[in-house]
C-alpha cells in the first residue's frame, strides 16, 4: 500500500479575543502561523502534508491518532524554541498546546479537499472536528454544526476561500509589538535587579 503527500489545511479556534497575543504566544515557541479574528474567537489557520492512501486503511475510519503533548515535562508558558513546532507545526500540535492556556479548551478543525477526486466532480472531501482540553484530545465535535453556528470567516479560512495570512497581517504586527513590550519589560527587571 502506498502513500503520497498531499496538504490538509486546520483551524485551531479558540475562545482568545486578541490574536495578537496568541500570535506573540505562539512566535515564543517558534510556531509560525496565521492568527486571524473572528466574531467567534481568534483563530490559528495553517496547512500541513496528509497521508494518503492508494489503497483502502483502517486509519481512514479509526481518524488520527492523538498527538504526543509538545513539552509534556517542560513548562507551557517557558519561551523556549519546540524544534518539532519548528519543523511541522500541525494543527494537532498547536491545539494541544494552545488548549492549555484555555480553561474551555480549543476546536481542531482539518479539511481534507481534492478535486475531482473519484465520481465525484469539482471540489470534495471531507471535514473533521475535535475539542482539545489541557494540552490532551478530547471528543469529536460536529464539523458541520460548528461551521454552520460560528461566524462564516472560519468556513472561509478552513477551506481556503479567504487568504489567512492576508487577513492575519495585522495580527503579526501587532503581535511582534507585543513581543518588544515584553522584551523591554524584561530587559527593564534586569537592570533594576543590578
Amino acid at each position: 500500500m502506498g502513500k503520497m503527500d498531499t496538504q490538509k489545511r486546520f483551524l485551531v479556534l479558540t475562545p482568545f479575543e486578541r490574536p495578537e497575543v496568541l500570535w506573540a504566544m505562539l512566535n515564543l515557541r517558534g510556531i509560525t502561523a496565521d492568527v486571524v479574528s473572528t466574531r467567534s474567537g481568534s483563530a490559528v489557520v495553517g496547512s500541513e502534508k496528509a497521508k494518503v492512501y492508494d489503497d483502502w486503511d483502517i486509519s481512514e475510519l479509526l481518524g488520527a491518532e492523538e498527538p504526543a503533548a509538545p513539552d509534556a515535562a517542560g513548562d507551557p508558558g517557558a519561551p523556549q524554541q519546540d524544534q518539532s513546532f519548528a519543523e511541522a507545526p500541525s494543527g494537532s500540535r498547536i491545539a494541544a498546546y494552545v488548549s492549555k492556556f484555555s480553561p474551555v479548551g480549543v476546536v481542531l478543525l482539518t479539511a481534507q479537499l481534492g478535486e475531482d477526486v473519484g465520481n465525484e466532480a469539482g471540489v470534495s472531501g471531507m471535514v473533521h472536528g475535535c475539542r482539545y482540553l489541557n494540552g490532551k484530545i478530547g471528543e469529536e465535535v460536529s464539523a458541520g454544526m460548528v461551521l454552520n453556528f460560528l461566524d462564516p470567516l472560519i468556513e472561509a479560512l478552513l477551506l481556503g476561500h479567504a487568504d489567512a495570512s492576508q487577513m492575519g497581517e495585522k495580527a503579526r504586527k501587532e503581535g511582534e509589538k507585543v513581543l518588544e513590550r515584553m522584551k523591554a519589560e524584561k530587559d527593564g527587571e534586569g537592570e533594576s535587579d543590578a
